[in-house]
């Protein structure tokens, strides 16, 4: 290992822990390019549906919906266009003070509103899934909340950048061949290093937290519709196949009690809207598990060992494609995910049931 000192600035080549880097820097390139896509395909959609479409009006929530996405798409290619342009150099270029202050301020930060605006996104579409269903949507006071738990992790990650800014050392780590270079800052003082990490730690506690409420949000709605539906099976049954009049057989004084509540029979509107609240709600939910599980495998890594971190954009990729497959002009391609993708295990039973239909 050859290493010099420059002022504040430490420059080091080892070969190994530059792979490493490099590694998160080629996932940088590839999580730029998939973000300016997904963002591409969302400001067409956007022009299609709310700006040239004349005739038939907006739903001003799912707008809001796509309008955040593509603020979130916005925040991720500008996040990882400055981490690859300030931090990560493919050459041998000589890095400056300035430019490592800058890159990994910017960074950090960047990197932090592009969470948050995740956060922001599942929110609207936890609020506009149930928003006409009264009997399955969340109160206003639960979101009022919400967002200030929001406020909560901003204030946080601002405490971390602080503290983890004192008695810093900018690093510059390059390989033998000197292909690739990258700035990252370390911490020369023990006691500082120290609390810096605990800061991180509880940081990344924080966020699986709240993103794991967010996953039971929709949970819960999930089995209750899915009990919704079983009771609709079970208590309501045509008993005139001539006339196609469908009624209700009680049992029970509590079942009467239920139905009397909101009578939905089957084959009726409400009850193909409740399939379709159905679906809805199974595809969210999966797609915030998947992006739970990405955060949850990174923060773990990332806690343990200095490899973990380079795995930072790979996270950005995947709940940025969660984030995509939620939009409802993204539902084609989560289709193909159902039936060909990593996501047909949870539809099994209803790509056996089509092709039981097609075969016969």
């Amino acid at each position: 290992k050859n290493r010099r000192c420059v002022q504040e600035m430490e420059f080091e080549v080892d070969d190994y822990t530059a792979n490493w880097l490099k590694f998160g820097y080629i996932g940088g390139i590839v999580t730029t390019t998939i973000l300016s896509i997904f963002l591409i395909h969302c400001l067409i959609k956007y022009h299609k549906l709310y700006i040239r479409a004349s005739v038939v009006a907006p739903d001003e929530s799912l707008r809001w919906v796509h309008i955040l996405s593509i603020a979130y798409f916005v925040s991720g290619v500008i996040a990882c266009s400055v981490y690859l342009a300030l931090r990560g150099r493919m050459s041998s270029f000589e890095f400056t003070l300035s430019r490592c202050q800058a890159g990994y301020t910017s960074s950090v930060l960047l990197y932090a509103t592009h969470r948050i605006l995740f956060y922001i996104v599942a929110l609207q579409h936890i609020r506009v899934t149930f928003l006409h269903y009264d009997k399955f949507k969340y109160q206003t006071p639960l979101f009022l909340c919400l967002y200030w738990m929001l406020s909560i992790i901003s204030t946080l990650y601002c405490i971390f950048w602080i503290v983890s800014q004192r008695h810093s050392l900018w690093f510059v780590v390059s390989n033998e061949s000197q292909t690739f270079s990258f700035c990252t800052v370390v911490d020369h003082d023990s006691n500082s290093n120290q609390s810096v990490h605990v800061w991180r730690v509880f940081l990344m506690m924080v966020e699986i937290s709240f993103k794991l409420f967010l996953l039971y949000l929709f949970w819960t709605r999930l089995f209750k519709i899915y009990d919704t539906l079983a009771r609709i099976e079970e208590h309501y049954q045509p008993i005139s196949a001539q006339n196609g009049d469908m009624r209700v057989l009680h049992s029970t004084e509590d079942e009467k009690e239920d139905s009397d509540d909101d009578k939905i029979y089957r084959h009726s509107v409400k009850h193909q809207d409740l399939l379709r609240l159905c679906e809805v709600t199974k595809k969210r939910t999966i797609l915030l598990f998947f992006a739970v599980s990405s955060t949850f495998v990174y923060y773990m890594f990332a806690a343990i060992r200095f490899e973990g971190a380079t795995l930072l954009n790979f996270d950005v990729m995947i709940n940025a494609l969660c984030a995509w497959l939620m939009l409802t002009f993204s539902q084609r391609y989560w289709i193909c995910c159902t039936r060909f993708g990593c996501c047909c295990c949870c539809y099994i039973t209803q790509n056996l049931d089509d092709f039981l239909s097609q075969s016969i």
